[in-house]
């Protein structure tokens, strides 16, 4: 759970503002979340913004975050 609550922040200190992601493109372009597995990310998002730390948005079926500043 401590390893969780440090990558959630790592998450959310390396989003950029503004700016629309899949949990697929955090995998795959943040640092923090090297090695780490698509289902993995999403489920660290979704208690992210259950947290209000980020936005869900959906367009045509698929999820999109945005950091919430």
């Amino acid at each position: 759970q401590k390893a969780n609550e440090e990558l959630k922040a790592s998450i959310y200190d390396e989003m950029e503002e503004n700016r629309l992601y899949t949990a697929t493109e955090l995998a795959n372009e943040l640092p923090c979340c090297d090695g780490l597995t698509t289902s993995k990310v999403s489920a660290m998002l979704t208690q992210m913004k259950d947290a209000g730390l980020v936005a869900r948005t959906v367009e045509k079926r698929k999820s999109y975050y945005s950091k919430v500043c």
